[in-house]
Parts: C-alpha cells; sequence; structure tokens
C-alpha cells in the first residue's frame, strides 16, 4: 500500500511560495502548494476534501497541479495522465479535422472515428470549442 507523507509547510515560508506554485489560487485562499515531487501526490489525496470549491475548480486544480509537475519535472498520479493524454488526443484530432471557419456561439457537429462532438464555438481565429454533448456514431 502507498503511503503518502503530508508535510507541514510554516506560514512564514508558506507566504514565501510564488502563487504560480499553488494548485488553486483565489484571493488570499491559496492551496496545494507544490514544492516538492511530494507535494503532487498529497495535493491529489486532498482534492476531494477541500471545502467550498466547485466540481469545476477540483478539475482546474488537477490542470494546474499536472502543469506544475510537468514544469518542475515531477511525477503525477497515472489516472490524470490518462485523463489528460485523452484529452490531448482529443483536441489534436478535432483540431485536425476543424476545416472551416465559424462564428462565435455556432454550433458545430463533428465526427471523430465513432463518436459525434456537438460542439459550440467559444473563441475565434484559433478556434476554441467546447464539448456540449456526445453521443455514439452507428
Amino acid at each position: 500500500m502507498n503511503t503518502i507523507d503530508f508535510r507541514y509547510i510554516p506560514k512564514a515560508e508558506r507566504n514565501e511560495i510564488p502563487d504560480e506554485d499553488f494548485g488553486y489560487v483565489k484571493g488570499e485562499r491559496r492551496l496545494f502548494p507544490v514544492q516538492i515531487a511530494d507535494d503532487v501526490a498529497a495535493a491529489a489525496k486532498l482534492i476531494g476534501k477541500a471545502k467550498g470549491l466547485s466540481d469545476d475548480e477540483r478539475d482546474e486544480v488537477k490542470k494546474k497541479l499536472i502543469k506544475i509537475a510537468k514544469k518542475k519535472n515531477f511525477d503525477y498520479p497515472e489516472a490524470w495522465k490518462k485523463k489528460a493524454d485523452m484529452s490531448e488526443d482529443l483536441a489534436e484530432q478535432l483540431t485536425e479535422n476543424i476545416l472551416f471557419t465559424a462564428e462565435l456561439e455556432d454550433i458545430v457537429e463533428l465526427q471523430v472515428e465513432d463518436k459525434l462532438f456537438t460542439l459550440v464555438v467559444t473563441g475565434i481565429k484559433t478556434i476554441a470549442a467546447e464539448t456540449v454533448a456526445t453521443k455514439e456514431v452507428n
């Protein structure tokens, strides 16, 4: 069984950590500092216990922790790697298959392999799209 050592960071030391090394920063609230590799694993265990975070904020924390871990060359949970890889692959597939210009708020259906994605265009030029629904295609 893997154990995670949670470490105490004194307030003075914590105050010296830059915002970009925290998984969550909102106003004065700074959660999940990452200074050493074990901090990533500890944060992964604690995300679900943090009070006052929405599911979307928890997802953003995971993305930020992955970014910090990659920058510092730290490992992060396997489950996060698989999800991040799948998201990057899907984004790449969608980008390769978008061969048109769309206006803001246009709704676009795009088929990638056996899935049909319904997208809402949320950006211009570099098309940023958000998946709002998926369904299997026969």
